[in-house]
C-alpha cells in the first residue's frame, strides 16, 4: 500500500497542475523567422595577368632589354632583336598594323616603339621581307646576347616574327 500513496500523489499532482491550464492562456507565437543580411560583395576585378601575358623588366624571369638609343649607336654590335611585326610604307597601314603590337610590348614594360627596319639590314632577309624605296618599319625588342632574345621569345604570347641576330645600327638625325 506505501507503493499507492507515491503514485496516487503524483497523479493528483499532475491533474492539479493540468488543471490550472484554461483555453484563456495566450499560446506562444512561434519565433520570427531570421533573415540574413547578404554581406556586401567586392566588384569585379579582372583578372590580373599571369607574368607570361604580361612580363615586366623589373621581373627576374623576364630579360632586360638594350635601350634603342644606345643599341642604335652602333657601339655594342652584334645584337639580337626579336621582331614581333613589321610593315611597309608602300602596301600596308603602318599605324594599323604596328599601333596593336607597340601597345602590347609598352603594356608589357618594354619599349615597342617603331622603328626603321633597315637599321638592322639583316632583318630583310632573315624575316623574308621585301625592301621597298619607301621603306619599312618594325617593332622589334632589342637583346644584347642571343640567349635573352631566346629566353624573351619563349615566354612572349603575343605575336612574333622571328629573332635577327646582327648589327644594329641607324642615323636617325
Amino acid at each position: 500500500m506505501n507503493l499507492l500513496v507515491p503514485t496516487l500523489t503524483g497523479a493528483l499532482l499532475v491533474v492539479g497542475a493540468l488543471a490550472g491550464c484554461t483555453t484563456d492562456d495566450p499560446v506562444p507565437e512561434p519565433p520570427a523567422p531570421v533573415t540574413a543580411t547578404p554581406l556586401p560583395t567586392a566588384a569585379a576585378v579582372p583578372p590580373t595577368p599571369s607574368p607570361t601575358a604580361s612580363p615586366t623588366p623589373s621581373d627576374p624571369a623576364w630579360p632586360a632589354a638594350m635601350d634603342f638609343g644606345t643599341a642604335i649607336s652602333g657601339q655594342q654590335n652584334p645584337l639580337s632583336v626579336v621582331w614581333l611585326a613589321t610593315a611597309s610604307l608602300a602596301t600596308d597601314d603602318v599605324d594599323a598594323t604596328l599601333d596593336p603590337v607597340t601597345a602590347q610590348v609598352d603594356a608589357a614594360g618594354y619599349d615597342g616603339s617603331a622603328w626603321p627596319l633597315s637599321c638592322q639590314d639583316a632583318a630583310y632577309d632573315q624575316l623574308g621581307v621585301t625592301r621597298t624605296v619607301e621603306g619599312e618599319f618594325g617593332v622589334g625588342v632589342i637583346f644584347a646576347v642571343h640567349a635573352d632574345a631566346e629566353t624573351f621569345s619563349r615566354l612572349w604570347t603575343g605575336p612574333e616574327l622571328g629573332i635577327v641576330d646582327g648589327d644594329v645600327f641607324c642615323d636617325l638625325g
